[in-house]
């Protein structure tokens, strides 16, 4: 029933412009819509092949599910937010997610999110080296987000939703890591409940730590140094 309703939606819902679809149990989606503007696509796990033929789309969410790789055409794009756990994958895994990164707009302007339940690190500019180097890092199992909100803003956003404890941001801009840091070091954000819950920022120069896992996302952040990226982290103290 719910096949049959996509394959007809634009029959069906001749104006629509907003579509959500959460927890789809099934492995393929294909979804032809003239109007449709904003597409969601949260918690399907089993989803495998999605097919996308939506001319008018301007906003694309997919959020954890299985895999972040689609067909579709969408040349009115301006608006991409990809999350996903990234585990142990394959070389041709990671050459459609090249693909699929290749097909927005702008891509160099998406910005990447990295981070466990402690630790985060956020990059600006999302390149292919970038997208190659992530392979390194299914060790670590993090979860991904990539995403065309401007970094400053991705900031806010990211630490109300994960309240990690060191966060490293990495761009090859020294005014923008001047612009975060006077923001993160006096709190001033948008949200008052961020500004509430998070008590203290301070600037850290993250070294050697027994903690191993610590010790790799510390490598991690450091290893972006080599790619004419400058880095600055902090140590986060939440109420």
């Amino acid at each position: 029933m719910a096949v049959d309703l996509l394959e007809n939606i634009s029959s069906k819902f001749p104006t629509l412009e907003v579509l959500e679809i959460s927890e789809w149990k099934m492995t393929d989606i294909e979804i032809s819509c003239q109007t449709l503007k904003l597409l969601t696509l949260e918690n399907c796990r089993d989803l495998e092949v999605v097919e996308v033929d939506t001319p008018n789309l301007v906003s694309l969410h997919c959020r954890m599910n299985k895999l972040p790789f689609y067909s579709f055409d969408a040349p009115s794009l301006q608006e991409v937010e990809l999350k996903f756990y990234l585990r142990s994958c394959s070389n041709l895994w990671f050459d459609d997610l090249k693909k699929l990164v290749g097909k927005f707009k702008n891509s160099e302007g998406l910005n990447l999110v990295i981070h466990s339940k402690c630790n985060g690190i956020l990059l600006d500019g999302l390149n292919e080296r970038v997208l190659s180097w992530l392979i390194d890092l299914t060790e670590l199992r993090p979860t991904i987000a990539i995403s065309s909100v401007s970094l400053s803003n991705l900031v806010e956003r990211f630490l109300l939703d994960s309240h990690v404890e060191t966060l490293s941001i990495l761009s090859s801009s020294s005014k923008l890591l001047e612009v975060l840091n006077e923001k993160l070091i006096n709190r001033l954000f948008k949200s008052r409940c961020l500004h509430d819950s998070l008590s203290g920022v301070k600037v850290e120069n993250l070294g050697r730590e027994e903690d191993l896992e610590f010790s790799k996302w510390i490598a991690l952040s450091k290893s972006h140094e080599i790619m004419d990226y400058k880095r600055t982290s902090f140590k986060l103290e939440w109420m």
